[in-house]
């Protein structure tokens, strides 16, 4: 049986501002084609200092979160973009 991931499960790019980041995701269709998907995360510390990742996000990450998502959808809609690294990974 074919999976309709690619061979690796790591993002061919993400954008990260604070604690906050977008990973986009190449997958295989049925068909073959390749699609890409995004995973909007936010990162903390639990009680025992370990990190974490949610889906969830404060009044606060907002504006963070809409930053990191503006510059994911730039990347996939600029052509120059996904033909050089010419968006590096964005922290702020």
């Amino acid at each position: 049986m074919e999976s309709n991931k690619t061979k690796t499960n790591s993002p061919v790019k993400r954008f990260v501002f604070g604690n906050v980041s977008v990973a986009l995701f190449e997958n295989l269709d049925k068909e073959g084609k390749i699609s890409i998907k995004a995973s909007l995360d936010r990162s903390y510390t639990d009680k025992e200092g370990k990190w974490k990742s949610t889906k969830s996000f404060s009044q606060n990450d907002l504006p963070k979160a809409i930053l990191a998502l503006n510059k994911a959808y730039e990347y996939l809609v600029t052509p120059a973009s996904k033909e050089s690294e010419a968006i590096p990974v964005e922290e702020v």
